[in-house]
């Protein structure tokens, strides 16, 4: 026990000279044992349970306490002297320092913990003091946001029986619409489908104990007249009956048909529309009955032959039994005939006149029609009714050639219905193209495409209005019905209005100008003329030259130069020929007329006529000499010289005979 006390305080020293020895070595031993275990579990517990001992100390012996004033009188009793280094033995000495040392490892051990615990305090002070800033600026944000959802969720709760009910109402109202729209559909299917187990039934009433025609009645048509026995016995055999009740339309006018019919038993109206009429009705009282067919009698029969419309309504009178024979059927036994036999020939024939009779009514000309092209834009109404009196109807087959490239013209054509592909091939300004020497290998002896024509174009007008063979090959691709103008029709008509036919051919002529190619620019760079006049200068005369160029096109014979005139410039060739009467020189494409005049003599020395059609630009010498001059004084000024805008091939030709003249 006397080895413990040198490591208590002054205060706890001087108690134990006071206090009960026994209990204060107790209490003193058990401190100490409870101030480590507390520091080995709890570092943070020990400055609580170091005032919990301090407290008990006092409860022992409260009248150890030192008082706080120490006089002279009181010094006796409150004074405890320190024990001496020398008075105690080394063991004690040697324990006394092991205590003075444990005692400050110790203390420096619990203020660094305390000095953790207080910053970790801070720490959480530190948290807290933030925490209660958020709390501050986001507690009004969030209580606003609160309540915001609070009376979103009331609305949502208020409403969402309405969007359901709307919903189911939008789905309701579909429904209904749907069933609307339906029904009539529906309604039709279910009758359509009655009426044809009716007309079975009734067909099969009527039909009862009959025959389809024999071979025998077959031949007896026109129709059938040239058809072996064996394919007509092939064609009754695949015929079907069909039944039909008084005033039920077997045919109607306008429809695509795909059948004809033999009638049995009962008899038909042939029904025409009135053509003053406007309505779409197909009735009796819209239209007057041409013939009644009898029994024994076969209709619709060149719907088999073309894809023709009807051209006609039939009505059954009565209650009729036909027997119809489809398209495809008649085509299968066609085919087995052979296409070498006349039988095809005769057909083809009767289809074709049948076709150029039906055009004047299913595709009529106006003069509307014609007052879209080019030739008849100025014409009056007269004229072009004549010129429409005067056309013929023409059918073409797919894969005809209406005619070939090189040919001579011999009419124009309006394409009414159909198809028909513009085939070219290159060919030498004087070479004819025919069947023998053909110039195009890749799409074949008639050239490549280069032109599809649909209905309402016409083609051929040029080879009428000027003494050229055909420029090009017109092939049909579908069956197509064409109405043809002769060329001498087309003359009789021109030449008895002289002013139109000049008007016409200026027109025409002025509009393939436009079609004509630029003069290649290293063509017109090495032009002798062009070098004079630009020098240095000269890889800028294309830019400056093609707006004043005007295009030409002139016709086998028409005169280019003639001798002693003026020249007045350059005739560029691009596709043609011309050729002096006198001295037989030609000029070609990539040569140029003109060129050899000089600023002292510009007289042509000969004469040059077109002996084929000729397509050159002309370039006057006034036009050169400005655009050189321009340039040559922008240059020596330092600017860049203003481009010429184009004119149009009228206005050019207008200054070019204002120009002549």
């Amino acid at each position: 026990m006397a080895g413990a006390l040198p490591a208590l305080s002054t205060k706890a020293a001087a108690v134990s000279r006071v206090a009960d020895p026994s209990t204060l070595g107790f209490f003193l031993n058990n401190a100490e044992r409870l101030e480590r275990d507390t520091f080995q579990k709890d570092p943070t517990e020990l400055p609580r349970q170091r005032g919990i001992i301090a407290k008990t100390l006092r409860a022992i012996s409260p009248e150890a306490r030192p008082p706080r004033t120490r006089t002279p009188e009181r010094a006796q009793f409150t004074s405890i002297p320190h024990p001496k280094m020398a008075d105690l033995s080394s063991e004690d000495r040697r324990c006394l320092e092991e205590r003075r040392a444990a005692n400050y490892q110790r203390r420096f051990e619990l203020e660094s913990v305390e000095l953790k615990v207080r910053e970790h305090l801070a720490a959480q002070a530190e948290v807290y003091r933030e925490f209660r800033h958020i709390e501050a600026t986001e507690g009004p944000r969030r209580e606003r946001l609160a309540r915001l959802q609070s009376r979103w969720l009331v609305c949502l709760a208020v409403a969402s029986p309405i969007f359901i009910l709307t919903a189911q109402a939008k789905k309701f109202r579909a429904l209904e619409m749907l069933r609307f729209l339906l029904a009539p559909s529906v309604a039709r299917r279910f009758l359509l489908k009655r009426r044809r187990r009716e007309r079975g039934a009734f067909t099969a009433a009527l039909s009862q104990g009959k025959r389809p025609p024999n071979v025998e009645s077959l031949l007896k048509h026109k129709f059938f007249e040239m058809w072996p026995r064996a394919s007509l016995q092939n064609l009754a055999s695949v015929m079907v009956p069909q039944a039909f009740r008084e005033g039920e339309h077997i045919m109607t006018e306008g429809e695509l048909g795909d059948s004809m019919y033999f009638l049995d038993i009962g008899s038909v109206d042939i029904v025409i529309k009135k053509t003053e009429s406007h309505s779409k009705s197909r009735s009796r009282t819209n239209g007057f009955i041409v013939a009644t067919l009898e029994s024994g009698a076969y209709f619709g029969e060149f719907a088999l032959l073309s894809d023709e419309p009807r051209t006609a309504t039939i009505i059954a009178k009565c209650d009729c039994l036909c027997w119809a024979l489809t398209k495809v059927q008649f085509l299968s036994q066609l085919g087995s005939v052979g296409e070498s036999a006349p039988l095809l020939v005769t057909l083809k024939s009767l289809s074709d006149h049948r076709r150029q009779q039906n055009m004047k009514k299913l595709y009529p000309l106006k003069p509307e029609n014609l007052r879209r092209l080019p030739m008849f834009a100025h014409w009056p109404d007269e004229q072009l009714t004549l010129v429409i009196e005067r056309m013929e109807p023409a059918v073409l087959h797919v894969g005809d050639v209406l005619f070939r490239e090189g040919e001579v013209a011999d009419a124009m054509y309006f394409l009414a219905r159909g198809e028909c592909e513009v085939l070219k091939r290159k060919a030498s300004p004087r070479q004819q193209v025919s069947d023998d020497q053909p110039n195009c290998s890749v799409a074949g002896d008639l050239g490549l495409s280069e032109a599809l024509l649909r209905a309402g174009d016409a083609f051929g007008e040029i080879g009428c209005l000027f003494l050229e063979l055909r420029s090009a090959t017109i092939r049909c691709t579908v069956n197509s019905d064409l109405w043809r103008l002769s060329k001498v029709d087309l003359s009789d008509i021109m030449l008895s209005h002289v002013v139109l036919f000049v008007q016409s051919k200026a027109r025409v002529n002025r509009i393939r100008a436009e079609w004509i190619q630029k003069v290649p620019a290293k063509q017109l760079v090495a032009n002798p003329l062009v070098k004079e006049h630009f020098g240095q200068r000269v890889r800028r005369a294309p830019a400056l030259l093609y707006p004043v160029m005007m295009p030409f096109v002139f016709t086998d014979g028409d005169v280019v130069a003639e001798r002693g005139s003026m020249c007045t410039g350059i005739h560029f060739i691009n596709s043609g020929c011309v050729e002096s009467p006198y001295t037989h020189i030609e000029l070609g494409p990539g040569q140029t007329l003109g060129s050899d005049a000089t600023s002292a003599v510009r007289i042509y020395q000969d004469t040059f006529k077109a002996v084929s059609k000729v397509e050159c630009w002309f370039l006057p010498f006034s036009a050169l000499q400005a655009s050189a001059g321009g340039l040559n004084e922008a240059c020596n000024q330092g600017k860049q010289p203003e481009k010429q805008t184009p004119k149009k091939p009228g206005a050019v030709i207008a200054d070019y005979q204002k120009f002549l003249s």
